[in-house]
């Protein structure tokens, strides 16, 4: 077994020479190993010119209108909450302007008016009573005196108990009425249209006061703003001046400022305000979306002679009026990369 497994063997490998040499598997073709590159066309970039000239430091503060007071009032109603918008009474609209102690609204309550009445009817009689036994006191002689100055005391208490039932009865009268009780503007009144059904428990009316401020926020403090300086605001693509009032830091840490203004508006409305400070002269910058600030390190982009943009590292200063001042590593005229 031993003889033929490697006789065996042997045939095999001379079949495998004899396959070779005639052919029978084709030549192995040769490999190119040159590395061939495409040419490079270097990509067009938008860039910007480092720019010399004067720049003023200046901020723009998005500021909000808010009123200086507004209150919420709300109307006690006893009927039917699918039928108020044609029970209640209104006396304003939406944007009138009232005066304190004007009535704005009013919800029947037909028999809480009707007791009223009944108690002032009863106050009338018995005032008369009273003066009638007022009257009979200054004629009573010594012996009467005494039992008619009792009821003169029984019909002043009589009086005294009907103005403090009216009393109470008014003040229950007043939960179905809205008065305001300050000057201002009405920046809400409940529609029924747009509510629906109407609960004692839902605001009814909302008062603002006819006196409001700007107020808006700096991330950190500059020096440029003080109390007293006026600045140009933008207001509805209308520019107007405002008052800094007051600079206080809150609970964030940020810088509130607060601007009034001479006209009224409506609650949120926005100013854009442009506080100009100091002048920086004769310096080069370049807009600050061609800047990127990388862990407090300035970066540009350049374009080498290659056609590839590359970063470089600049020393800069601001932001000021939306530029970066550059204070070392390019020069007026400079090209760099803003995409």
């Amino acid at each position: 077994m031993k003889k033929l497994y490697i006789a065996g063997m042997a045939v095999f490998a001379g079949l495998s020479l004899s396959l070779c040499g005639c052919g029978l598997f084709p030549e192995e073709a040769e490999i190119d190993d040159t590395i061939h590159i495409e040419h490079y066309e270097p990509v067009e970039h938008n860039v910007v010119r480092v720019k010399r000239g004067d720049l003023d430091e200046s901020v723009r503060v998005t500021a909000f209108y808010e009123y200086t007071a507004q209150k919420d009032y709300y109307l006690q109603y006893a009927g039917d909450p699918t039928q108020w918008g044609s029970e209640i009474h209104n006396y304003v609209m939406a944007g009138d302007i009232v005066k304190k102690g004007d009535l704005l609204a009013e919800a029947p309550c037909d028999e809480l008016e009707k007791q009223l009445a009944e108690y002032q009817t009863q106050l009338k009689e018995a005032n008369a009573t009273l003066s009638y036994n007022k009257k009979l006191l200054q004629q009573a002689d010594d012996t009467e005196k005494e039992s008619v100055r009792n009821v003169v005391k029984d019909s002043e208490a009589q009086v005294k108990v009907l103005h403090t039932r009216i009393s109470e009865v008014q003040g229950k009268i007043s939960d179905y009425q809205i008065h305001a009780d300050m000057d201002g503007q009405v920046i809400y009144l409940a529609d029924a249209y747009l509510i629906g059904e109407f609960s004692s428990s839902d605001r009814y009316i909302t008062l603002a006061s006819l006196d409001g401020v700007f107020k808006g926020t700096l991330e950190e403090a500059n020096s440029a703003i003080e109390v007293g300086n006026t600045y140009q605001a933008e207001v509805d693509e209308t520019q107007i001046p405002v008052k800094v009032e007051s600079i206080d830091m809150n609970e964030e840490g940020k810088t509130e400022i607060t601007f009034s203004a001479d006209k009224q508006y409506t609650s949120q409305k926005k100013a854009i305000v442009n506080i100009v400070g100091d002048r920086r002269n004769n310096v080069c910058y370049l807009p600050e979306d061609a800047v990127a600030i990388v862990g407090g390190t300035a970066y540009v982009m350049v374009v080498g002679e290659d056609g590839f943009p590359r970063a470089k590292e600049v020393k800069v200063s601001g932001p000021v009026s939306d530029n970066y001042i550059i204070e070392e590593g390019l020069g007026e005229g400079d090209e760099v990369v803003n995409e």
